[in-house]
């Protein structure tokens, strides 16, 4: 321990920063994130060592809220308390993963419930509009140190001015009442819901995107019809997971969006009020950013259109995205399955200057095209790295479990 004491304050802090113990990457699941990924036990002990530990330790401990359950009384009377541990928070979950749902990250295997839908008890409920719609209160004047403090109330008073980062782990049934000083220097919001069990006021979703003027990362599990919107020019990362858009929902949100570099889309959502968009629907307003996205990821295997896509509903080209570095796709919104193609599907559908390609689920009817890309894209894509991924379904318990498998990987 001496000799760690020794070493410069920027080392020690990466060290710290890995006995951390859950930090999501841009592709994790945040959705249902539960108490039991937290376990600070190993930092806390560090941070007893000494005050240069301490010192260390702290503003990594607080950096991140568990999920907001009545479980995590003590975070918030302590944060409330110690307004210098508060301005370590820089994001929070609010709403445990069992309130969300029953998908359960596990080892890159993803389980569904039997009908894909959320659980949210009123009790969840109302924690979620407590927390949303009031400022710090405690429940009499006369409240003793050991009562309890309403400690999703308390959130706001005293996170908002430094929180950037904010995950909702459930459906709001209140987004017009959202403070908006809670969002003022948000940079990152999950909004993690269904319309069957909250349904998303357009005009709701207006505001709450107007109270973040500072939101640069916008990841939703939605499936809802998007409005118009007000353009949100520092936007740069859309996330949209477990989704149902249709066509005039995706043209509203890159109209909405005009400066977004980053797009994941991935079906997933059983809606009966309108019909999904086809990926060439996509593309009608995907293009419209052809100058400005970068990172591009389209996943339909879960759409309830996937067994019957015909030619006039696939892609035909992405050769025009100019600025298009890196992309994910199903290979059914290529071509469906049933096609033939003539070798150089592929070859013309990428544009010149991608760097890297991954294919999922590939086609058999595509493996021409999949051989003469792996052939001749040492010349057409200098720069490229291509991949394919297969996807396993298995059904256990009631369970439908899906998880990529056997990636193959290639450098044109």
């Amino acid at each position: 321990m001496s000799s760690l004491a020794n070493l410069p304050p920027e080392i020690l802090y990466q060290i710290a920063w890995e006995l951390f113990p859950f930090y999501p990457s841009d592709d994790a699941d945040i959705r249902l994130v539960t108490n039991e990924f937290f376990d600070f036990t190993a930092l806390a002990r560090l941070s007893r060592v000494s005050k240069l530990f301490r010192d260390v330790a702290q503003p990594i401990l607080f950096h991140i809220i568990p999920p907001l359950t009545q479980k995590t009384t003590s975070i918030i009377k302590t944060l409330h308390t110690r307004p210098n541990l508060a301005a370590f928070v820089r994001k929070a979950w609010i709403g445990s993963g069992e309130a969300a749902g029953k998908l359960i990250p596990s080892g890159g295997v993803y389980r569904f419930g039997p009908d894909n839908k959320l659980d949210a008890s009123p009790a969840d409920v109302f924690m979620l509009n407590d927390l949303m719609s009031k400022q710090f209160q405690t429940n009499s004047d006369n409240q003793s140190e050991s009562e309890e403090i309403n400690v999703l109330a308390a959130l706001p008073a005293t996170l908002a001015p430094n929180i950037e980062s904010l995950v909702i782990n459930q459906y709001s049934t209140a987004v017009a009442s959202f403070k908006p000083e809670l969002f003022c220097n948000l940079t990152e919001l999950a909004l993690n819901h269904r319309n069957h069990l909250g349904e998303v006021n357009p005009q709701g979703l207006k505001q709450l995107l107007r109270a973040m003027p500072a939101l640069q990362i916008f990841r939703c599990c939605l499936a809802a019809a998007i409005p118009s919107l007000v353009p949100h020019e520092r936007v740069h990362t859309l996330d949209f997971v477990e989704c149902a858009l249709d066509r005039q929902s995706f043209q509203n949100v890159f109209d909405g969006f005009p400066n977004v570099q980053n797009f994941r889309y991935k079906s997933g959502e059983d809606v009966s009020d309108w019909e999904e968009a086809k990926p060439a629907e996509m593309f009608e307003a995907i293009r419209t950013r052809r100058s400005s996205i970068k990172n591009l990821e389209i996943c339909i295997l879960k759409a309830l259109y996937f067994d019957e896509i015909e030619p006039q509903d696939c892609i035909n080209s992405l050769a025009s995205m100019h600025a298009l570095q890196s992309l994910t796709i199903t290979s059914r919104a290529l071509v469906p399955h049933s096609e033939e193609t003539n070798g150089n599907v592929l070859t013309n559908f990428l544009p010149r200057g991608i760097r890297r390609f991954t294919l999922v689920k590939a086609q058999s009817n595509l493996d021409t095209d999949i051989q003469r890309l792996a052939e001749s894209g040492a010349e057409q894509f200098p720069d490229l790295v291509f991949s394919t991924l297969d996807v396993e379904w298995t059904l256990e318990d009631d369970y439908i479990h899906y998880r990529f498998i056997n990636p193959l990987i290639r450098k044109c």
